[in-house]
């Protein structure tokens, strides 16, 4: 295992647990002195802010049921706004386009008002922009992740379930599991 890994996790999932806290426990490998590797359980705290809560909430409304979440609803309704301001940013460029290859005649008001609007958006390259891109792509990165483990764990606790009561049904005969 270390040829794959140096310091490789063990992630072990409780599904049957009932507790508020996640049903994870992480083992975290150490290597003793006579070079044998051992798995100690390792504690860990995780942090939430609003929006993993609601992306969280969003997921399980999804695999819960048909309706739409009320996340879905705000998520079209800005997936509209932006559609709509790219046909517009598309529309200043293609005047831009023309006026720049004499297809159209320059009128200087209109040229006043794009470059007014031009200078209205931040700037692109600095450094705090790029930071705070980081910081909210890695953010995305990791809901994405958590919805995955979420979505497993909600599938595995049903196979579980299933199981469970298949195996009741059949060794202990209980019809209402």
């Amino acid at each position: 295992m270390m040829a794959y890994n140096e310091s490789p996790l063990f992630l072990q999932l409780s599904p049957t647990s009932i507790s508020k806290e996640l049903p994870i426990t992480i083992y975290e490998s150490v290597v003793d002195p006579s070079g044998k590797m051992m798995f100690y359980t390792s504690t860990y705290k995780i942090e939430t802010g609003e929006a993993e809560r609601i992306a969280v909430d969003h997921v399980a409304k999804v695999s819960g049921g048909g309706k739409e979440s009320q996340v879905t609803t705000q998520m079209n309704s800005q997936k509209n706004a932006i559609q709509m301001l790219h046909m517009r940013i598309k529309l200043l460029h293609k005047y831009l386009s023309d006026v720049k290859d004499g297809k159209i005649p320059k009128d200087y008001n209109i040229l006043r008002a794009i470059l007014a609007l031009g200078n209205r958006f931040p700037s692109l390259d600095s450094a705090e922009f790029n930071d705070e891109l980081l910081v909210e792509y890695t953010d995305v990165l990791l809901m994405q992740h958590l919805a995955t483990v979420s979505k497993g764990i909600f599938a595995m606790s049903e196979v579980i379930y299933n199981i469970v009561s298949f195996l009741k049904i059949k060794y202990l005969n209980v019809t209402n599991p």
